[in-house]
């Protein structure tokens, strides 16, 4: 195997790959010939072909490069090994399975560690170039509540999600979307004979209800609950349960209100819910009979246990809109109170004592403001009958008037019930 080669010197390459000693140096090659012994003599010397030879720890094969003209192995046949074939060695191994681990998590490595997977035990976001071990899978972000794992990214949003809300591009399947981006981009308006984009989806939703109606809706078949202010974006709703609101359980309303995303007052900073008063406008609007603060503060606190339920921004409203009406409608009575005995004292002075005893009650309805401004309330004013109440409106509403002007009030006059 060494020195000159003469001509009949037979070139093979040696095959070490079925054979469970590591060779990496020629003393234990030389080591492995010796092994083969009088198992060579005798073979018949094909180019192309493997002389097969079966030692203790595996095959050895030896591949017929060039037998120079001899057909047949002798025992003094030299032989020149002019190659080697080994299995790979395994440098870097799978954390899971032991075997080839040619990836790395990402978010392990970032946290100063490295952690290999083989493909087989690899989590990887279609079409992106990143991997995580088991630990580091990404969350479907479809809502805070969701535990899918994230398989893709929207192409709009940019968004993980996962296959429950996977939707293809019409027209490209490898265009991948979230189901609301999909939705917002290639929906029809489902008003009847409308074939514009229906970007604009129904919101209402009860407490009852897994999901919102989703309608798809134009701009021009929509309609905007402006619980924020005319100037401001509503929460957005179909023909049908726009006209459903009237009827509406008021505890419905206020769980659209708590869950709904308000719009920027400016840059981080959001729109909050109305004032009590303007609540109690917004949910009596159009409605049968009006709805007392009572009535919303009982429909108010009677939704405290489910909440929690509902994401965090529920919980926020939730708390802002409990602690502003519990302290608006606390000194709420020692208004009307006041302003019961102010009147009744304006009336007496200007109208006389039978006049002043007409009034029962009064009971404050809605509160206005205008910048720089004392508040402005509009107040029901409850009388005994209609017999004296000309003596309350005086002549050409002169005494009534006289009363709002004074204690900067609206009137309505009522019958006590």
């Amino acid at each position: 195997m060494s020195g000159e080669q003469p001509i009949s010197t037979v070139d093979i390459i040696c095959d070490l790959r079925q054979f469970q000693t590591d060779v990496d140096n020629i003393g234990t090659m030389q080591e492995i010939w010796q092994q083969l012994g009088d198992q060579i003599p005798g073979h018949q010397l094909l180019p192309g072909q493997p002389l097969t030879m079966h030692l203790q720890k595996g095959n050895l094969l030896l591949w017929v490069v060039d037998a120079h003209g001899l057909k047949q192995v002798e025992p003094d046949t030299p032989f020149r090994i002019i190659d080697l074939l080994r299995s790979p060695k395994l440098l870097y191994r799978c954390r899971v399975c032991d075997e080839y681990g040619p990836l790395r998590c990402t978010e392990c490595e970032k946290a100063g560690r490295e952690t290999r997977l083989c493909s087989a035990h690899a989590h990887t976001i279609k079409n992106e170039l990143k991997a995580y071990c088991v630990e580091h899978i990404p969350r479907c972000e479809c809502r805070s509540s969701c535990n899918e794992k994230a398989t893709f990214r929207c192409r709009r949003c940019h968004k993980l999600y996962g296959d429950h809300v996977h939707r293809y591009h019409p027209h490209d399947n490898n265009v991948d979307y979230c189901q609301l981006c999909y939705r917002i981009l290639f929906e029809r308006c489902s008003h009847p004979d409308c074939r514009n984009l229906g970007r604009s989806k129904c919101a209402f939703q009860t407490r009852e209800m897994k999901d919102p109606c989703g309608k798809p809706l134009c701009a021009e078949h929509s309609y905007q609950w402006k619980i924020w202010g005319a100037h401001n974006r509503g929460v957005t709703l179909c023909e049908h349960h726009k006209n459903s609101l009237r009827c509406t359980d008021p505890a419905d309303l206020l769980f659209m209100m708590l869950i709904a995303k308000a719009p920027f007052v400016h840059r981080g900073k959001l729109h909050s819910l109305p004032n009590p008063f303007r609540l109690r406008r917004i949910i009596n609007r159009n409605r049968m009979s009006g709805l007392s603060f009572d009535q919303i503060s009982y429909a108010i606190n009677s939704m405290g246990n489910q909440v929690s339920n509902w994401g965090r921004r529920a919980e926020g409203n939730y708390r802002f809109l409990s602690k502003t009406f519990n302290e608006t409608t606390r000194g709420l009575s020692n208004t009307e109170e006041t302003l019961l005995a102010q009147v009744k004292a304006i009336y007496q002075n200007a109208s006389g004592w039978d006049a002043a005893q007409q009034i029962t009650g009064l009971e404050i309805t809605d509160r206005f403001f205008k910048p720089g401004q004392q508040p402005r309330y509009r107040v029901n004013l409850y009388l005994v009958s209609n017999a004296n109440k000309g003596l309350l409106i005086g002549r050409g509403g002169s005494a009534i008037k006289q009363v709002s002007q004074s204690l900067n009030i609206e009137i309505d006059l009522r019958i006590n019930p």
